[in-house]
């Protein structure tokens, strides 16, 4: 996820990539704190979700939303 947030600094993401996308979202509406909130609460019971046998995929999407959210990187703007 860094090496991801990363490449979000550098504006190398496209914004066809489904969570970058999300995290646009996240942001633009304000809500990068209630993520990281999420992440500090839930975080455990997310990692344990996904140590399961079978978990299922929204909690991945999640995770990883949460992560970046807690990353908070700042978005490039491309130049073209």
């Amino acid at each position: 996820m860094r090496s991801l947030a990363l490449l979000i600094e550098l504006g190398k993401v496209d914004r066809e990539v489904g969570l970058f996308r999300a995290y646009l979202h996240v942001r633009r509406f304000g809500l990068r704190w209630l993520f990281q909130i999420l992440g500090t609460l839930l975080g455990p019971a997310l990692r344990q979700q996904l140590i399961n046998n079978s978990p299922p995929l929204w909690v991945f999407d999640l995770f990883k939303l949460v992560v970046l959210c807690q990353l908070a990187p700042k978005v490039a703007n491309k130049r073209t």
